[in-house]
């Protein structure tokens, strides 16, 4: 790999990470549930009005309720849509910045690294669901989306290009 190329790759870990730290705490949707006028099982799901939710709001809401199944959910979504991108992005770091990168390490963080883009799944489906809802239920993406997607592609090419 050519210096320009590392610091060419270095940028692009900066911009990662800026991303992830904005995609996990901006709001990734805003629901606008038709100030109350939705009625039956969907409202068991939204609150009425307009409702914001960022990644870790919601890991938080989902942990915070108790029920072992939220819990189990939540500490997936935060394992893989926080944790692991961090990781990843520390080890491109440290792989860039010259240092020996760990094999065991690096597959692991290459091979499971990958499911980070489950939150932007999760959200896809999730818009797609709401929208074909009864009702008149409102749902937007919003910058968390954007820039959390952005934060995972960038380190999927970092990934594939540290890799070559």
């Amino acid at each position: 790999m050519t210096a320009q190329e590392k610091i060419r790759l270095t940028w692009l870990v900066n911009i990662a990470v800026v991303c992830l730290g904005l995609g996990i705490m901006l709001p990734v949707m805003r629901i606008d549930a038709n100030d109350g006028t939705i009625r039956g099982f969907i409202m068991a799901f939204i609150t009425p009005g307009p409702s914001s939710y960022s990644i870790l709001s919601s890991v938080w809401a989902l942990i915070k309720k108790g029920i072992v199944m939220d819990v189990i959910l939540g500490s997936i979504i935060f394992l893989f849509s926080v944790v692991f991108p961090i990781l990843k992005l520390g080890v491109f770091y440290h792989t860039l910045s010259g240092g020996t990168p760990n094999r065991g390490i690096s597959a692991f963080v290459h091979k499971w690294g990958r499911f980070s883009m489950l939150d932007v799944y999760i959200v896809a489906i999730l818009i797609l669901t709401i929208r074909s809802l009864p009702g008149g239920a409102q749902i937007e993406p919003s910058w968390g989306l954007l820039l959390f997607t952005i934060s995972v592609v960038l380190s999927l090419y970092i990934s594939s290009r540290l890799e070559a």
